[in-house]
């Protein structure tokens, strides 16, 4: 069992990777950048991308991350911030 970070503490690092059912190859981690941000959704944008949403421990920041799951190479990124002091609205990513 792993338990939540306590305020204020740093927190867990965590990877990304996928696996290949079908040919059994190595895992592929997805490069990510060394933010310590939340990973908050992971799915599959089509059989070519990965999108890796993360956003900021004040829940300020948000960034998704498009990457090729074969290689784990980024593609493409895009960030949103408040504007104001609030939190940010998630929407469902299809």
């Amino acid at each position: 069992m792993f338990s939540t970070p306590q305020a204020g503490a740093p927190n867990p690092i965590v990877e990304v990777y996928v696996f290949n059912t079908t040919s059994q190859d190595q895992p592929v981690a997805m490069n990510m950048p060394q933010e310590p941000d939340y990973i908050t959704y992971v799915g599959w944008i089509s059989n070519a991308e990965l999108v890796i949403r993360t956003l900021n421990r004040a829940q300020q920041r948000e960034l998704m991350h498009f990457h090729d799951p074969t290689t784990g190479v980024e593609l493409r990124s895009f960030e949103t911030q408040a504007t104001t002091t609030g939190w940010i609205d998630f929407v469902r990513i299809k």
